[in-house]
């Protein structure tokens, strides 16, 4: 059983090391606070929005593999808005 805590322990420490030398990575000042008047690059869309744009269900975005598509989590889906706006354009 402490085998196991000391690898855990071990991991844990090796992922805040590793964290930390990411954060470290980004220009001073570049996290900020949301606020849309700040131009992003790219943003993550919901079903909702892909399905509007799309003319589609929520259901049928849902079912489909898009190339823009964004997994976050065990059940958090999301799309990138630029992703989706070169699908569009190129499937017209």
């Amino acid at each position: 059983m402490s085998d196991r805590r000391e690898q855990l322990a071990i991991a844990v420490e090796t992922l805040c090391v590793a964290l930390a030398s990411y954060i470290r990575e980004f220009p001073e000042g570049s996290v900020q606070a949301h606020d849309k008047s700040v131009p992003r690059e790219d943003r993550l869309v919901t079903h909702e929005v892909v399905a509007e744009q799309m003319g589609l269900t929520v259901d049928e975005v849902k079912r489909r593999s898009l190339p823009f598509r964004v997994k976050l989590g065990h059940r958090t889906v999301r799309y990138s808005a630029k992703g989706l706006e070169k699908f569009l354009t190129s499937s017209r």
